[in-house]
């Protein structure tokens, strides 16, 4: 099964890992891999997908406020000792998607540089988390 999809892209059908994934382009241009988990439970593959979708526009659109969420779930936790602590807005400027993945009920998942940590975000767009990978 194929879907192009005006907000994801083209998207491919995996049915050994009950998924489907793609590209999309991160605000800065890059190309970056994305997969959609199917779940039957939780409704027909154009429902999910639509989810998807919604949660990709509003992270979009909120991407500044969740990269300084993020950021600040950061600051202090992950940097050496030898590294003064910097601040949010630093952090949240060398924050570099390397991944988005999508729940069925359309949570986003975002990874960050290299998939090292990772942003959750709910189905309502409310910042959940900031994960250790």
């Amino acid at each position: 099964m194929h879907i192009d999809d005006p907000v994801l892209g083209p998207l491919k059908w995996n049915s050994q890992e009950n998924t489907f994934f793609g590209t999309s382009q991160d605000t800065l241009g890059n190309r970056v891999p994305l997969a959609v988990w199917f779940d039957s439970a939780a409704g027909g593959s154009d429902e999910i997908v639509a989810r998807a979708r919604l949660s990709l526009q509003r992270f979009r659109t909120r991407e500044r406020e969740y990269r300084l969420l993020s950021a600040a779930g950061l600051n202090g936790v992950r940097w050496p000792t030898k590294i003064t602590t910097m601040a949010e807005e630093d952090v949240a400027n060398w924050l570099l998607v390397s991944a988005f993945r999508f729940l069925p009920d359309g949570t986003l998942r975002v990874y960050w540089y290299k998939g090292a940590f990772m942003t959750e975000i709910a189905p309502n767009g409310e910042f959940v988390r900031l994960w250790f990978c």
